[in-house]
């Protein structure tokens, strides 16, 4: 492969000395190397991480460390990697996740090849705060229109997997709702889905570390009232006002629950979805009925 194309890769970090070397080594050893990994540190950062980003520094000039002189959200640090990124392509990474070691050449040679695809992401391990397995994401959706039609309920692009052209970022003047703290990416993506196009490979390219302190386990509350915006926004756009407790009904955060005629009541939303989508053609007819009818087998 052609090493000419720098990858950006960004990575926002806050008290990560657990699992934060095995992250950046995952990116520092991809068998493409012509990479830039730009670390945004938040306000007052554990000594413990500054010392080990420290001697990563030393070592690998392609390290860039950004220190923010107050506390941001991870939107806003996200945003300041993107301002910074020098390269072609932007890649994310969380400090406790590894990245597989040909994942930036296998991502890279997809979208040189791929000339439609703007965003692409891939399939994911789940590990434990020991790095054991404990599950798969291994069903992602591999075209736009599945993944544009999921994103009416939830992320099927998993964002630490993916890669972009920094390109179209600048083209759509997409940036990170800095308004949201979780759910980050769901808000972006549902907006980007619009102009860009979304892939993931079907290869598994990243291990997720998923454990009770991880950001989306330990916002939970937060993370379910984003949600319930993102969709109610992303509705919108269909012209569909739902109130509260239709959106409750929608949101597969809460399908676990039981609700009185749940499905039922999902049935008739359905409906409305489609009759708008009908009238608007936001979204692919035949995707957005697999959608759905996906959710309701949830309820």
């Amino acid at each position: 492969m052609i090493n000419d194309k720098l990858i950006s890769v960004i990575m926002p970090v806050y008290n990560s000395e657990q699992y934060i070397s095995k992250a950046i080594e995952s990116i520092l050893l991809q068998t493409y190397e012509n990479l830039e990994l730009i670390i945004i540190c938040e306000y007052r950062t554990n000594q413990e991480t500054l010392d080990i980003l420290q001697k990563y520094t030393y070592n690998d000039k392609r390290i860039k460390i950004i220190f923010n002189k107050t506390r941001l959200n991870i939107s806003r640090s996200l945003n300041i990697g993107i301002d910074t990124a020098a390269g072609e392509f932007i890649a994310r990474m969380d400090a406790d996740d590894i990245a597989y070691r040909n994942r930036f050449e296998m991502q890279l040679y997809y979208l040189q090849h791929e000339k439609k695809i703007d965003i692409v992401g891939s399939n994911t391990r789940f590990i434990d705060e020991f790095g054991i397995i404990n599950g798969y994401a291994d069903d992602f959706p591999l075209y736009h229109e599945k993944i544009a039609t999921d994103l009416l309920f939830d992320v099927k692009i998993k964002h630490p997997t993916i890669m972009i052209r920094k390109s179209q970022l600048q083209r759509y003047n997409l940036r990170y709702n800095e308004k949201f703290n979780t759910s980050e990416d769901f808000e972006l993506w549902n907006r980007a889905c619009h102009t860009l196009k979304f892939a993931n490979m079907w290869e598994f390219l990243l291990d997720y570390r998923w454990y009770e302190k991880n950001a989306t386990n330990s916002n939970k509350d937060e993370n379910y009232t984003n949600f319930l915006k993102i969709m109610n926004n992303a509705f919108l756009k269909l012209d569909l006002k739902f109130t509260d407790d239709e959106l409750i009904t929608l949101c597969p955060l809460r399908a676990y629950e039981y609700k009185k005629n749940r499905k039922s009541k999902f049935a008739a939303l359905a409906k409305k979805i489609q009759k708008a989508n009908d009238r608007y053609r936001l979204y692919d007819i035949g995707s957005l009925q697999k959608t759905l009818q996906e959710q309701m087998h949830q309820l």
